[in-house]
């Protein structure tokens, strides 16, 4: 098991606890702000990670492609969950901004590490 695997399980654990502790609409909000950060950072790692085999030169676009991609998501998420009626009685839309923000940093960090760690192995072969 790679660490970004690692570092999204243990995000998504914690928001799972964080989530079952608060409980209600704000427990809901947290753990799909988690599983929404987990899903998109991890597109947007793997986009990355494919960008750097086959046309390393368009790597910035890659990190730049994927942190816009989770800034709509964030915004059209939060603003879903803040207007939309279904949606705001059962999940708080303040719980889903503080875990998107969470989990995304963590698994980023994380994920970025090691794709860099990759790449400096497979220079050095």
């Amino acid at each position: 098991m790679n660490r970004t695997t690692l570092a999204t399980l243990a995000s998504l654990a914690a928001a799972a606890f964080c989530a079952w502790q608060l409980g209600g609409r704000m427990g809901a909000g947290v753990l799909v702000g988690a599983l929404t950060a987990a899903v998109f950072t991890g597109l947007g790692l793997a986009y990355l990670r494919h960008e750097l085999a086959h046309r390393p030169r368009n790597a910035l676009q890659a990190l730049t492609v994927g942190f816009l991609v989770k800034l709509v998501v964030l915004g059209a998420g939060a603003l879903a969950l803040r207007f939309l009626p279904v949606l705001a009685e059962r999940f708080d839309w303040r719980g889903y901004l503080v875990a998107f923000g969470a989990a995304a940093f963590l698994i980023l960090i994380v994920g970025t590490a090691e794709i860099l760690r990759d790449v400096k192995e497979r220079r050095a072969t």
